[in-house]
């Protein structure tokens, strides 16, 4: 993992109007990963985010802890703390508990430039049975295992599966997970009590998907829900950057714009999703991130 330079008071340059608010200050270092700092002034936890992010240099992303005077900064390489951060940012709320916590692998690049080590990690927290990978067309989903446990038990419940059944996929995610997250069928037959019929109703349950004829891998109830979301809140987000001056906009900007109500996962996570996909170039510029499309249209 990278080691940085720790902020210190001197080194968070904000803006008189933000300096009147809040007042950042270095109080207790960890690891060369996370800096604690506590923020002296009656702000909110968004704002300590914001001001955090963008007054320290090299610091991507940051945890606000309970008590919100306290914040995690979450620094380049730290993969699982990037997660955990994206965890707890996703709007669930707005879903009416109807969807776990989800966040798209390519998201975390926009905190973690090494992808090499974003895989490793991703991999070894995967075999560690602490998250689970799903894919969805062309999208790497990720959800944390304690709650795609949860979600599962939620709604096989009220589909008013028998327990028996349920506790069996329980213990199934654990063989998946191990397995590298596809199990062919005979070793779902072999390593559980579920028959033939019981994993031809969890595929049309949504909570197993085929790979092939004869392997299967995680699959997430109401995903269909999450993806409608998804597909028009990106193309919304797009549309806000194609209609700006040079197909541009700073990130800061962006991420104020106000969304339709349908594009319910919100605009910091479209943001994150297009920067992470790489549709569109992030650019240091002195006003802060630019975000541009790589390839402006003339216009006609």
């Amino acid at each position: 993992m990278m080691s940085q330079k720790r902020p210190s008071t001197g080194d968070c340059e904000v803006s008189e109007k933000r300096r009147k608010v809040v007042d950042i200050s270095e109080t207790e270092s960890n690891s060369n990963d996370s800096v604690h700092l506590t923020c002296n002034g009656n702000v909110d936890a968004s704002e300590i985010s914001e001001i955090a992010c963008n007054s320290i240099n090299g610091i991507n992303s940051i945890e606000v802890a309970s008590d919100v005077g306290t914040i995690s900064v979450v620094t380049d390489g730290d993969v699982k703390s990037t997660l955990e951060y994206l965890r707890e940012c996703f709007p669930f709320q707005k879903f009416q508990l109807h969807l776990p916590p989800i966040i798209l692998k390519h998201q975390i690049y926009c905190f973690v430039s090494d992808r090499e080590l974003v895989d490793q990690v991703l991999s070894s927290l995967t075999a560690n049975g602490e998250i689970i990978q799903i894919r969805s067309f062309h999208l790497i989903l990720i959800v944390f295992t304690k709650d795609y446990k949860s979600h599962v038990m939620q709604f096989m419940t009220e589909l008013q599966v028998a327990k028996d059944l349920i506790g069996e996929f329980i213990l199934l995610i654990n063989v998946i997970a191990s397995a590298g997250g596809i199990v062919d069928h005979q070793q779902i037959l072999q390593s559980s009590k579920l028959s033939n019929e019981d994993i031809k109703q969890m595929v049309q349950m949504g909570v197993l998907q085929m790979c092939d004829e004869s392997s299967y891998s995680f699959g997430l109830p109401r995903v269909a829900l999450f993806l409608r979301c998804f597909w028009f809140g990106r193309n919304a987000v797009l549309t806000v950057v194609k209609r700006s001056k040079n197909q541009q906009i700073l990130e800061e900007d962006l991420t104020n714009r106000k969304l339709p109500k349908l594009a319910r996962l919100g605009v910091v996570f479209h943001t994150r999703d297009i920067i992470g996909a790489e549709i569109v170039e992030r650019i240091n510029t002195t006003y802060g991130q630019l975000l541009r499309l790589p390839y402006p249209s003339v216009p006609t």
